[in-house]
């Protein structure tokens, strides 16, 4: 809802090698110090986010997602 941290964000990624790993940006600043997330990432405010997935062999894929 806008003006709340009431949103949520789920992330699952399928392929890669190994282990993916989740990192989540908004205005270009980490959400999480640039710690791994868990998939689902919660009391999140409105706005437009990127998510970094990371798998072992170091391959990035980025995905812009927007709360509104």
């Amino acid at each position: 809802t806008a003006g709340n941290s009431d949103g949520e964000i789920t992330i699952e990624a399928k392929g890669g090698k190994g282990k993916l790993r989740y990192f989540l940006f908004m205005d270009g600043k980490p959400i999480n110090s640039n710690k791994e997330l868990e998939k689902t990432v919660k009391n999140l405010k409105a706005g437009r986010y990127i998510c970094s997935i990371v798998d072992e062999s170091g391959c990035i894929k980025k995905l812009e997602i927007e709360l509104k």
